[in-house]
């Protein structure tokens, strides 16, 4: 297994999606509950505890072992992104997956040094001071 725990992820986020996302939400909604759990996600990226992979989500690093608390973070961050790409998919006649490669990309050149970034070959790299 090569430094994710990728299935789990995509698990918990049906399972997180289902329950979490309720019909109708806004995007600012969504945008409000991303906002408000950023501080979370920007120091598990720190810890190198999670990465961004190349689909657009987060992926838990193999070597982190998060509690219930912090993998509920990532569940539903991971869940609230896939409901916008979903939305912006609608409104621009692609599908959600390349809305998501195509957020994989602009959040790997937008990222601190530092964090663990998945390349489109899947390959995992720390970010480098540019």
């Amino acid at each position: 297994m090569r430094h994710l725990i990728h299935v789990g992820c995509v698990v918990a986020l049906m399972v997180t999606s289902a329950t979490t996302l309720l019909a109708g939400d806004t995007m600012a909604e969504i945008k409000e509950r991303m906002v408000q759990r950023l501080p979370v996600i920007v120091k598990l990226k720190q810890a190198k505890d999670v990465g961004e992979g190349n689909r657009g989500y987060l992926v838990v690093m193999k070597s982190a072992d998060l509690d219930k608390k912090l993998q509920k973070a990532v569940d539903e961050e991971n869940a609230d992104r896939a409901e916008v790409y979903r939305q912006i998919a609608i409104k621009t006649d692609v599908t959600p997956e390349k809305v998501g490669e195509r957020r994989a990309i602009q959040i790997a050149k937008e990222s601190a040094a530092g964090i663990m970034i998945q390349d489109e070959e899947g390959e995992w790299h720390e970010k480098r001071k540019e």
